[in-house]
C-alpha cells in the first residue's frame, strides 16, 4: 500500500493570524499605531508564517494572507483604499516571483 492518502492535497489558503498582528491591527484603526510600525509587524508576522512551513516540509508557501485585511464582513472591514493596497501588494509580489510586467 503506497504511504499517505489516495489522494493530492496542499495548503494554499489563510493561517490564523497571530494575536499580535490582530492588536497591531486594532491600533491602527484606533490611531495609536503608525502605519509603518504596522507594516513591520505584518512583515515579521509573514516571516513566522514562511519558516512554520518550511519546517513543516509544505510543498507549496503562501504569505498565510498575514499581508492583507480580511474581506467585508469578516469584522476587518476592506475599504477601497485597503483593496488597492492588497492589489498592489498582489502585483508585486507576483512581479518578483515571476516576473510578469
Amino acid at each position: 500500500m503506497p504511504p499517505g492518502p489516495p489522494f493530492r492535497a496542499e495548503h494554499v489558503g489563510s493561517f490564523l493570524r497571530p494575536e499580535r498582528l490582530l492588536a497591531a491591527a486594532r491600533e491602527v484603526r484606533a490611531g495609536t499605531m503608525a502605519a509603518e510600525r504596522f507594516g513591520a509587524v505584518q512583515d515579521d508576522c509573514v516571516r513566522e508564517v514562511v519558516r512554520l512551513q518550511e519546517a513543516l516540509g509544505l510543498p507549496s508557501i503562501s504569505d498565510g494572507e498575514c499581508g492583507f485585511s480580511s474581506v467585508a464582513g469578516s469584522g476587518q472591514p476592506l475599504t477601497a483604499d485597503d483593496q488597492r493596497r492588497k492589489l498592489t501588494r498582489v502585483l508585486g509580489v507576483a512581479d518578483a516571483v515571476w516576473g510578469t510586467r
